[in-house]
């Protein structure tokens, strides 16, 4: 599970697979490939480009045109990087997506990550508030958790006007996020990680 939710195109093939919407996504070796996937894909500019095993939003970058992308694409074979569909999440001037923790197939609670920049990581110093889950949320997060595996999952969600996308998991989810709207998590995942080592 720890390697599955680490590498992101394994997991978006996985969710893709299992009916859950997710950009499209393609690893790439090259520039020609990222051209490719543009094309066969009709997929406009802005694109995400970003190593397969990146974390807390570092290298991960957009190219908005094809001089970019060709930037961008250098050494891809070497750094395991993909290219993604970029789903543009933005309201009134700010990027908000959404983090869901499941622990033990329990939804334990969720905020939105909010942002003026697309990478909305609380380690590049953005702020959250709290989210409001719906059943359709609630579903969607359990199944990621039930696909992967995991007994703690952090199930990173981009919300558009129509539909919501699953953009990443996580299986060792920080918790700060969490602290900062009052829902005791490490609480949660130490009780859950107690049960099974006592199992």
């Amino acid at each position: 599970t720890l390697y599955l939710t680490s590498d992101k195109f394994k997991c978006i093939k996985l969710l893709a697979k299992n009916n859950i919407k997710t950009p499209k996504t393609a690893l790439i070796r090259d520039y020609e490939d990222a051209v490719k996937f543009i094309e066969k894909y009709n997929i406009e500019f802005p694109v995400v480009v970003k190593n397969s095993f990146s974390k807390c939003g570092l290298k991960v970058f957009m190219a908005k045109n094809y001089n970019e992308l060709k930037e961008l694409t250098k050494n891809a074979i070497w750094e395991g990087k993909i290219i993604q569909e970029f789903i543009d999440f933005k309201e009134n001037g700010l990027y908000k997506d959404m983090r869901i923790l499941v622990v033990d197939g329990e939804v334990v609670g969720g905020y939105r990550r909010v942002s003026r920049d697309f990478r909305t990581n609380l380690y590049l110093g953005n702020i959250v508030e709290k989210l409001n889950i719906d059943e359709e949320l609630e579903e969607l997060a359990l199944k990621c958790a039930e696909l992967s595996e995991a007994v703690i999952l952090g199930v990173d969600v981009l919300p558009t006007k129509d539909s919501y996308y699953v953009i990443e998991l996580n299986s060792s989810p920080g918790t700060k996020g969490f602290r900062d709207i009052g829902i005791n998590a490490d609480r949660k995942i130490a009780e859950a990680l107690i049960r099974y080592a006592k199992s």
